[in-house]
């Protein structure tokens, strides 16, 4: 069995939003782009029986949203924990906030105008 190392291992993220736009962007960024680098929580491989095709995935440690690059005002309000799921394949951004059936204006330029606390 070979081990991982949690204290040295982290997953990156690069968001660039002239090639992409986020589709849960609640405030305007001073930047372009952002390169994220957050720590790993935990690693799971998951089999499928039938074909027993493999997928991995990593989960991030749960963040606080913020506005990066500003020089002041970073915490987003209403503030929210982040925490991504991640395979080679596919993603997922967990986002919580202070409680349930909380709504949030996105970031108006997207084209949305309210991010719930639960996609479908």
């Amino acid at each position: 069995m070979q081990g991982i190392d949690f204290s040295k291992s982290f997953l990156t993220f690069r968001l660039d939003t002239t090639k992409h736009l986020p589709r849960t962007m609640t405030a305007p960024q001073p930047f372009t782009v952002n390169n994220a680098r957050i720590p790993l929580e935990c690693h799971c491989l998951i089999r499928e029986r039938e074909t027993n095709r493999e997928e991995e995935f990593v989960l991030g440690a749960s963040c606080k949203t913020e506005r990066v690059g500003v020089d002041r005002d970073i915490w987003t309000q209403p503030n929210a924990d982040f925490a991504p799921i991640y395979s080679l394949r596919q993603f997922g951004h967990v986002k919580t906030y202070d409680r349930a059936g909380r709504t949030v204006p996105l970031h108006l330029e997207l084209g949305q105008s309210l991010l719930a606390d639960r996609r479908t």
